[in-house]
């Protein structure tokens, strides 16, 4: 998720019943979480994208997202 969360820093995720577009998020998939930015959320499908580049793209189901970044701190 570089630039937006940087490695050895610290983010705080909440659980939440309802996401937004633009949020970041935490979701589950093949068998690992992920942290991705939320494009767009439906019934049936929930698009992840990261920031850098070169991420890979998700598509997930709504019940795979896990939290919303509530907290990001940087450490030197």
């Amino acid at each position: 998720m570089r630039p937006t969360l940087r490695p050895a820093g610290v983010a705080l995720f909440k659980r939440c019943r309802r996401y937004k577009a633009g949020q970041v998020v935490v979701a589950g998939t093949e068998g690992r979480e992920i942290v991705k930015r939320l494009l767009a959320v439906g019934k049936n499908k929930a698009y992840l994208q990261g920031d850098h580049p070169d991420s890979a793209d998700y598509v997930v189901p709504p019940a795979d997202l896990r939290g919303r970044l509530l907290l990001k701190l940087h450490i030197r």
